[in-house]
């Protein structure tokens, strides 16, 4: 059966890793239930049927195939979280800003495996298999996916994380201080933030939104 591969394969544990992290640093106002708030009419899923009572687990998807995976998954009755992230591309000197899988080839669905027919993920267009351990599949840790969704925009953009911290060397990428390196200052509502940017040769606050900072590489 296609989909086998089970959790040794260290590649395929990375986003319950990554998300296990996230979990613990995302800043939260509320908590909230596994299975409270977040519905088939939620923008930030990629769209499906009812809200099952079930657990959250990882897909992998084929390369560059996520929306359309989720997509497809939905088409099914499956509610599906796709974690998204800002970039920046630069073609024939224009800027255009698009949306990118935070976790490359990976998505999150939503399933109660004792009363829904999982087994049918694996033969979804886009999709390259449920993440298993032997015949079962791998439920995410209670509470972290949900975080992640608490820690997104209405549009599956994660905005708060541990790639953001106080004192962290990160990158400009959208308005007149684009491609400049700044240094994070301090955190101020839902999207702002104070960086420091030099500015001839003077250190010179400025606020920009958490969506157009990146890591400094």
């Amino acid at each position: 059966m296609r989909g086998s591969t089970t959790v040794s394969d260290a590649s395929l544990r990375r986003p319950l890793e990554v998300a296990t992290t996230e979990r613990a640093c995302v800043v939260k106002h509320q908590h909230l239930s596994p299975t409270v708030g977040y519905t088939a009419v939620d923008p930030k899923l990629v769209g499906g049927g009812v809200m099952s009572e079930g657990r959250w687990y990882v897909v992998k998807t084929q390369p560059r195939r996520e929306l359309f995976a989720g997509e497809q998954l939905q088409n099914q009755g499956f509610t599906v979280f796709l974690p998204k992230q800002v970039k920046t591309v630069r073609h024939a000197r224009r800027v255009k800003t698009t949306f990118a899988a935070f976790f490359p080839n990976y998505l999150f669905v939503s399933l109660d495996v004792e009363r829904q027919r999982w087994r049918s993920i694996n033969g979804t267009l886009g999709v390259s298999h449920l993440i298993t351990q032997g015949e079962r599949p791998v439920a995410a840790p209670v509470g972290v996916v949900e975080d992640l969704i608490a820690a997104s925009d209405e549009r599956g953009v994660l905005v708060e994380g541990p790639w953001l911290e106080i004192g962290q060397q990160v990158r400009i990428t959208h308005g007149p201080f684009m491609d400049q390196t700044a240094v994070i200052d301090r955190f101020g509502n839902a999207e702002g933030v104070r960086v420091l940017l030099e500015i001839m040769g003077a250190i010179v606050p400025v606020e920009a939104k958490r969506e157009h900072l990146i890591a400094a590489a």
